[in-house]
């Protein structure tokens, strides 16, 4: 609940004589935090804090314990007042989902709520009629609050609060005369910025000066609870800043924090006392505004806002680094658009928590906004290091996903969350997918559809000599590029479509060589190792094996495999202990070995357009004899073979998801996928200079997958034809519901939760639109029955005797396609010179 909603319903619940009590709040290592947090923070809430019995007598503090213990939160000064420690851990604690089992292991501070209240519920039980007799509902809990607090034990320590719990003291306590009692003030979402800033008003009427101090009084108190300094230093200020004193702390604290108004900026830079270094005293300088602003920028220069963040990685996972002369392969540079990202890293699509369950450690949050940190293009490889395992997750994950918002030209979704309410379930906003560095102690990594999270596991290999790793050697999913890429892929592939989960004749093998096909192409993206790849590569066209392999590291660990999947169509034999090639599609049942199929098949046309257009470098290379000389390839080749391999794979990869917004909603079938492909492609650029479509068409051919119901195997037959209905037309609903940008509005700069209730909406106008235009024309059930749905409440058998029935219809989601138009030649030009100069892809 946000805290502005939590203040509110306290001083409801104040008002009506209602007496709360909530837990401090928890830690590992004072990690977050170890301050009371909220709601327990407020004035009008009892804070439970923990307390340890001594054997014999005594207490010693539930609190500041190893970093593998769960502690208790406490202090500061201000809220302790308010605060009444009780015992925990081991307490009697009811079994999850077992309620007539109870176990002595009861934890936290929310073990210690219970006693608390309880011990409250019954005082005001006992003394019911003389609390009926006070003037005020809210004398009832000040009254509560005083037998508590006066009969607990130890009070005044600083881990304490009042005191601790003693329940039969504080049943003896007779409720306090009506005069002693003294009403709370009311909570407020924050610690009163008018009180720090010592006067400060926002510009403009009364209401909107109230609002704005409000706001920003809830963003302080919000950075707080993030920042422990912070909340330490605003927590205890009960005076007013008369100096600035406090003021300049907070901007201090603040100044390299990225997720920051610039309204608080503002406000600190007026209220903070500014120092200049030197102002002549008998200066001529006219001391108008302009010449104002030159002084502040002359003692203040800006300084431009990054476009990127560098962030170091393993390319393909730590065994890399194992072979001599292999750093190129190993580790290389991702730069990730500049954005704001909180320690963790958090940012406004992913949050890692790195908390370990099986060796019950939680690791401290990598902060990748630290000076050093961001000096040196982020933290240096390591696979002892977990804040460096957070940053591998986080650079991988957020750079598939800049893949898939560039093909698709919008910002990227998650699934939504099923709530149950009322009986009927809801969608709820997820504006953060979670990512787990060490949730598992197995060999196993996946996505989590229900916890919208990625969990990855790590394990001990005790052949790893054997295998081509050290002994007992630890091998980390969260390290590998293409375990991240793949299980990243899932989740975004969940978010197009909730129908992608469901199980089909290809589905569940779609979705796996999806994910792969996703992993594969993005190694084409690291130049240094693409350019080492092609250096080392034998035959002088093809590629080094690392790059052509996914999960090397997992693969070796996995019974001594080359890799876990290669896209060059072999599988692992059980038999003959070997990988060896795979066939055509006809041949394999088993989900990922069909799946390797349809990789095999991608990879085979990346290759195919490949070769291609680099044909001419090796002609001039070699003289026009199609043979290089021994010894090593020139640089310059190098380099050129390099680009034009990034430029393929960088169009393959926008074909592979780009297709996503093609292929049916549900029961996706590789040919379906592959006309898919052919058809966005056509949408995107009719002229095929390069053969792409061809070289797609063939490689598919070649693996035996072929779509149903098509009368010839070419491009141009392949793409996916308008429904033959007549006199139906979807443009007049598209422009009243979606061209109009303030009705519906997905790009690439659009807000994601904006974004999310838009295409939410227009799924719901769209189901309706449809109802009805169909509902009236004449034909217009048999026309559903033709596109594939049914107006009907009752299923249908389908037309023309095929199996199956159709349930009635849904409209899950809106989704734009933005393409850009390349039927101009003249604009067509002018991309290709500008995508040139960038080294993009010139389609």
């Amino acid at each position: 609940m946000h805290q502005k909603a939590w203040a509110e319903a306290i001083n409801r619940a104040y008002d009506a004589g209602i007496f709360i009590v909530t837990a401090a709040g928890n830690n590992y290592g004072n990690m977050p935090t170890r301050k009371i947090v909220y709601p327990a923070g407020f004035d009008r809430v009892v804070a439970a804090c923990g307390v340890q019995a001594i054997k014999g007598s005594g207490y010693t503090p539930y609190a500041d314990l190893a970093l593998t213990l769960m502690a208790g939160n406490y202090g500061p000064p201000n809220k302790a007042k308010y605060a009444l420690a009780a015992f925990t851990p081991n307490v009697p604690w009811a079994r999850i989902n077992s309620g007539a089992i109870v176990d002595f292991d009861g934890g936290g501070t929310s073990s210690a709520t219970p006693q608390v209240a309880a011990t409250a519920a019954l005082w005001i039980a006992k003394n019911r009629k003389k609390l009926e007799k006070y003037d005020h509902l809210w004398q009832r809990i000040e009254a509560t609050r005083a037998a508590l607090f006066s009969s607990a034990d130890a009070p005044g320590a600083e881990h304490y609060g009042n005191g601790v719990l003693k329940a039969n003291g504080a049943l003896a306590v007779a409720p306090a005369k009506a005069s002693r009692l003294k009403k709370r003030r009311r909570d407020k979402a924050g610690w009163s910025i008018v009180k720090l800033f010592g006067g400060f008003s926002a510009a403009g009427s009364e209401k909107t000066r109230k609002i704005e101090v409000e706001m920003l009084d809830i963003e302080l108190a919000q950075l707080a609870q993030r920042i422990p300094e912070l909340a330490e230093l605003v927590g205890d200020a009960d005076e007013p800043d008369d100096d600035g004193a406090i003021l300049s702390q907070i901007a201090e604290i603040l100044q390299n924090e990225t997720d920051v108004s610039e309204t608080l900026r503002g406000v600190l830079k007026r209220a903070t006392p500014q120092k200049p270094e030197h102002v002549p005293e008998d200066s001529e300088v006219d001391r108008g505004l302009l010449a104002d602003q030159r002084l502040e920028n002359a003692l203040d220069p800006p300084v431009a806002q990054p476009t990127h963040r560098n962030l170091r990685i393993y390319s393909s996972d730590p065994a890399a680094t194992t072979i001599a002369g292999n750093r190129e392969l190993a580790q290389t540079v991702v730069s990730l658009p500049w954005s704001p990202i909180a320690r963790g890293p958090i940012d406004e699509y992913l949050e890692i928590i790195d908390i370990d369950p099986a060796s019950g450690a939680c690791y401290a949050p990598a902060d990748l906004n630290h000076p050093a940190i961001l000096a040196q293009d982020g933290l240096e490889p390591s696979e002892s290091d977990p804040r460096f395992h957070q940053q591998m997750v986080y650079a991988v994950a957020r750079k598939t996903i800049g893949h898939f918002e560039e093909a698709l030209g919008r910002v990227a979704l998650w699934s939504a969350k099923l709530v149950r309410r009322d009986g009927k379930y809801d969608d709820r906003f997820v504006r953060r997918l979670r990512i787990y560095p060490h949730a598992l102690r197995e060999a196993n990594a996946y996505y989590s559809p229900s916890k919208k999270a990625l969990l990855f596991g790590y394990f001990t290999e005790p052949e790893g000599m054997e295998r081509g790793l050290a002994p007992n050697s630890t091998v980390f999913t969260c390290l590998s590029y293409d375990i991240i890429a793949h299980e990243t892929s899932h989740a975004l592939l969940d978010g197009l479509h909730p129908r992608f989960a469901e199980a089909g004749s290809d589905m569940r093998a779609f979705h796996e060589a999806f994910s792969d096909m996703v992993a594969l192409f993005q190694h084409f993206t690291h130049h240094d190792a693409l350019r080492d790849s092609i250096r080392r590569s034998e035959t002088k066209t093809n590629f080094d094996h690392m790059l052509t392999s996914l999960a090397v590291q997992f693969g070796r660990s996995l019974e001594g495999r080359s890799a876990l999947r290669s896209a060059l169509g072999r599988r692992w034999d059980e038999r003959l202990g070997k990988d060896v090639p795979m066939t055509v599609l006809n041949t394999q049942s088993e989900p990922h070995e069909r799946g390797a199929v349809l990789v095999a098949a991608v990879f085979d046309a990346f290759l195919d357009i490949y070769q291609r257009r680099s044909a001419d470098l090796m002609r001039i290379a070699t003289g026009g004899t199609g043979v290089m000389p021994d010894g090593e390839m020139p640089p310059d080749l190098v380099n050129r073979l390099a680009r034009e391999a990034s430029k393929t794979a960088g169009h393959i990869l926008r074909m592979v998801i780009r297709a996503l917004d093609y292929c049916p909603p549900v029961d996706i079938t590789f040919g379906d996928y592959l006309r898919a492909m052919i058809t966005g492609d056509l949408d995107l650029a009719p002229v095929d200079s390069y053969d792409y479509r061809t070289s797609v068409v063939s490689a598919f051919r070649n693996r035996g997958i072929h779509p149903d119901n098509v009368t010839s195997i070419s491009p141009d037959s392949l793409r996916w034809e308008s429904p033959e209905i007549r006199d139906f037309d979807l443009l007049p609903f598209i422009e009243d519901n979606f061209l109009n940008e303030k009705n519906f509005k997905w790009t690439l700069e659009s807000d994601r939760l904006e974004a999310y209730r838009g295409s939410k909406s227009a799924a719901g106008k769209l189901n309706l639109w449809l109802k009805k235009v169909f509902g009236e024309r004449p034909n217009g059930h048999e026309e559903c029955l033709h596109l594939g749905f049914s107006l009907e409440r009752k299923p249908e058998t389908r037309p023309l005797g095929q199996e199956g029935k159709l349930s009635p219809f849904e409209v899950h989601s809106v989704r734009p396609a933005r393409r850009i138009d390349t039927s101009d030649q003249e604009q067509l030009d002018i991309i290709i010179e500008i995508t040139q100069k960038m080294d993009c892809q010139e389609r």
